[in-house]
């Protein structure tokens, strides 16, 4: 199965996770918020990578079942930034939003620099 990160997934946890843990210095809400917008990022592109790889190579799809997992996944997004208007104290909103966008934007800039050496 073709994963979309490929081999460089753990770099980008390990660069996010290092980024979080520089975000300590402005207060543990901001590292809180990050860590929690990565972990969830993480986990829903994970979801979408497995049901395209179902849909693509089992040749599987009902329409009930997309709709229940997009609004799932969409759900599942919305939780971090919930948890940080319940909570702000706790997890800072802005950097949960950052969180969740952080494999969108480290996925975009792979395919930016790719794109880039290739045509060099």
């Amino acid at each position: 199965m073709k994963s979309l990160f490929n081999h460089s997934t753990y770099k980008v946890i390990l660069t996010g996770l290092i980024l979080g843990l520089c975000l300590l210095v402005f207060g543990r809400s901001f590292a809180l918020g990050f860590l929690l917008g990565i972990m969830v990022s993480y986990v829903s592109m994970s979801l979408l990578e497995a049901f395209i790889n179902r849909i693509f190579f089992f040749k599987t799809y009902g329409s009930f079942s997309g709709f229940i997992f997009f609004t799932f996944r969409n759900v599942l997004l919305g939780v971090p930034l919930l948890l940080g208007v319940l909570f702000p104290s706790v997890i800072n909103i802005y950097t949960a939003a950052l969180g969740l966008m952080y494999f969108k934007i480290a996925l975009y800039t792979k395919e930016i620099f790719f794109r880039k050496n290739s045509q060099a």
